[in-house]
């Protein structure tokens, strides 16, 4: 039972991340080399789980901490790792 609220509130997080990332099933799902939208709309609906790996690679397509995904991320700490990651890719802008 706790099982499934935990798969059901991750796929909750992934729809409002991809959401606001202005991101669509189906892209996020050729982005994940996926065929078709299914599994992302049974993922946000909590009917099927996701693995480790595809979650990390919604993160970061959705700019978030793979954290964000299992609890609570308050705004300050997802504006912190924005930040971080906005500063590492100017940091490699400029040392090419």
């Amino acid at each position: 039972m706790a099982d499934q609220k935990l798969t059901k509130a991750i796929g909750q997080k992934i729809k409002k991340a991809r959401q606001e990332a202005k991101i669509s099933q189906e892209q996020l799902a050729d982005k994940l080399g996926l065929s078709g939208n299914n599994i992302i709309s049974r993922w946000e609906n909590g009917l099927g789980r996701i693995s480790v790996d595809q979650l990390m690679k919604i993160a970061d397509l959705t700019h978030r901490p793979i954290s964000h995904f299992f609890g609570e991320v308050n705004d300050e700490k997802l504006k912190t790792y924005k930040l971080e990651q906005k500063l590492k890719k100017l940091k490699e802008l400029l040392e090419e």
